[in-house]
Parts: C-alpha cells; structure tokens; sequence
C-alpha cells in the first residue's frame, strides 16, 4: 500500500537535521513523502540514484518511518499548468523549462560518473518550483549503466503511451536516444498545448509529432502555436523549439540529437537542422498503433496510464 502526504520537513537523516527552513517568511523545505508498507522498487532506486539530484527534487529515503522523501515543490508539475488551468504558462517561462530539462539530461546522460536513463520523462514528471524552474522527478523507473554502454534490455517497458520511443518498445532497449525522443515531445507539448494523443483528430493527426510535422512541412509552423498564448511570443525561439521536438522525436533513433546539441540550438549557439530527409515517415501509422499499444480507448490516454502497467 502507498499513500502520500505534504508536511513541513523536520526529521534527522544521516547526521543532517531538516527543521522548517523559512526564508523570506515561507516554508521552502515542506516534504511530500511516499509511505511505503512494503518492500518496493522506489527503495532501490533511490539509493541507485540518490546522488543524482541536481535537476531532481530532493530525494532522501528514511529507513525508519519506510519514506521516500521529495523537495516540495509550488507550482507542481507541467501538466496541471498547461492541460488543468492551473495557471498561464507565458513564452518565457516555457522556454526556459526546455532549457531546464534539456540541461538535466546533459547531466544524466553525459556529466555524471555513469549515463542515467530516466525511462519516463513526460510533462507529469516535470516539476516547477517557486519560480517556475523545471526539475525532473520521478527517478523510480530510471537505471544507470556505464557511458560506453549506454543502453539497458529490459523486460517491462516502462513509461507512458505517447512518449515511448517506438524502438524502445519494440527492443526493449531504453537508451540516450529513447529520452530524448520524450523530451521531444514535451517540446512540442510546450509549443503548442496539446497532450501528445488526442483520439479526436483527424486519423493522421492523433499524435502530436504527425500533427505538427504536416503544418511544418507545409510552412505552417505557428499554427501549432498555444492559443493561450494569445499571439504572445518569440517566433524565432518558437520555430526552434517546433523544430527541436520534431528532431528530438523522429521515428528514426540515429537521426536524434543529443542533449548537448539541443542545449546549443536552443541558445542560438548552432544553427537549426534541416529536417526534411528526417521526416519521410509517420510515428505511428494506425497499424503500428494497433499492434503496439492494442485498443486504444479515450479512458486509457486520459487517465495517463503508464504502459508497463497495462495488461492486454
């Protein structure tokens, strides 16, 4: 059984004491915490990656009371803001949660001692903080193996229909190239507002990658724009972020770029790709979504259900 809980954060951890820090009068160190009643996966992994917590909310594992402990943070996560009306995410600050996110997996992938795969990036992981600062949660799912590696088999895909990397799914090898599909469509996710499937377009339009490369193939970029936004952003920096999404996402993992070089696009470091001879095929013809996903039901793309979760 888990339950969970928001609280102000006062406790010892190995020698640390936590005891509600309030600077500038409010309670920054509040903790949600997981209560665990059994043996389980969020133990493991919180030791398999509890070092990683630059760009994660804090992350400790209280033995005693059987918690796993996060940093609290305001604003939630990205989706309650852009699907749930939470608030108005204007340009800048969507801008600079890519950046954010982007600049987290360049740590995980790339600076850290081992190659951190997240395996579940999607706009519920993503965390805002006082500021609208993005950070990456959720590590239950996310496995470390060695830079010259770089990929793990697994037999439980792991993640959520939408933002599975359509080699992930059929290999079963999570990799670099597989979260850097997600953060692609989180990219497109930022742009335009839309959840990555919508069951109501039109057949070629249900995913959000096919939906926004037909209008960029026919010039149409901005069409994809939020209409929230109201006409209320930067076009230069909104066809980068169309642009990396698209790149990031391509059907074809060796097309992809890494976290660095979308870091470099993103700040006008390097010149945007050309993606035409990437993007000769749909992500999902409605056969592939067949055999790979099963039915599909509204139920099931609403509720967000994670795929390894889901039995046919």
């Amino acid at each position: 059984m888990i339950t969970t809980s928001v609280k102000p954060l006062s406790f010892d951890y190995q020698g640390f004491k936590y005891d509600d820090v309030k600077p500038e009068g409010d309670a920054s160190l509040l903790y949600s915490y997981i209560q665990l009643t059994s043996t389980s996966r969020y133990q493991t992994n919180t030791y398999s990656v509890g070092r990683v917590t630059c760009f994660e909310p804090l992350q400790l594992w209280d033995k005693t009371s059987r918690k796993l402990i996060y940093e609290f943070m305001q604003n939630g996560s990205l989706d309650s803001h852009l699907y749930r009306g939470k608030s108005l995410l204007t340009w800048p600050m969507r801008y600079n949660i890519a950046m954010d996110l982007a600049s987290a997996l360049l740590y995980l992938h790339e600076e850290w001692e081992q190659c951190v795969i997240h395996r579940d990036i999607k706009s519920s992981n993503i965390m805002l903080d006082y500021n609208f600062n993005a950070k990456l949660g959720d590590f239950g799912m996310a496995r470390l193996v060695d830079h010259e590696k770089e990929s793990q088999s697994t037999t439980i895909i792991a993640g959520t229909m939408g933002y599975i990397a359509p080699e992930y799914y059929t290999t079963g090898k999570a990799t670099k190239e597989s979260d850097i599909y997600s953060f692609g469509i989180v990219s497109l996710e930022l742009a335009s507002g839309r959840k990555p499937i919508d069951l109501n377009a039109k057949e070629d339009q249900v995913t959000i990658f096919d939906w926004v490369r037909e209008l960029y193939r026919l010039g149409r970029f901005l069409e994809v724009v939020d209409t929230k936004l109201e006409g209320i952003f930067d076009e230069e920096q909104m066809e980068r972020l169309v642009v990396i999404g698209l790149w990031c996402a391509n059907p074809n993992y060796s097309f992809r770029p890494s976290a660095r070089q979308v870091i470099q696009v993103l700040k006008f470091e390097a010149p945007l790709p050309i993606l035409q001879h990437m993007m000769l095929e749909s992500i999902y013809s409605p056969k592939t979504m067949n055999t790979i996903f099963g039915p599909v039901s509204s139920s099931f793309v609403e509720d967000d259900f994670d795929v390894h979760k889901v039995t046919r």
